[in-house]
């Protein structure tokens, strides 16, 4: 999960037209954009663990609560990413 946060936050910050709609929302909504994302990631990942063969988590009210923990650092690893891998590449117009 931590891999999907870091991603999508590289995702959303190089990747052309992507990164044009991206910095074109404030910041609250690309707040709501990348955590309601992360939380389709985590839905799909507990989804594949209870109906597939590919166990992220284990399907059971314990697995639940560790895909909740696995969550948060997926949110933290992407805004970590984001501080340190994309803000730094913004131009001044991007940054106001």
């Amino acid at each position: 999960m931590s891999l999907a946060g870091a991603v999508l936050a590289l995702l959303f910050g190089y990747v052309p037209g992507l990164r044009q709609w991206f910095e074109a929302l404030d910041g609250v909504r690309k707040a709501q954009v990348m955590v309601g994302l992360l939380l389709l990631a985590a839905a799909g990942a507990f989804g594949a663990s209870c109906y597939t063969p590919w166990v992220v988590v284990e399907c059971t009210e314990a697995g639940f609560w560790q895909l909740v923990e696995l969550f948060i650092a997926a949110v933290i690893a992407n805004q970590v990413t984001y501080t340190l891998a994309v803000r730094p590449t913004r131009t001044a117009v991007e940054q106001a």
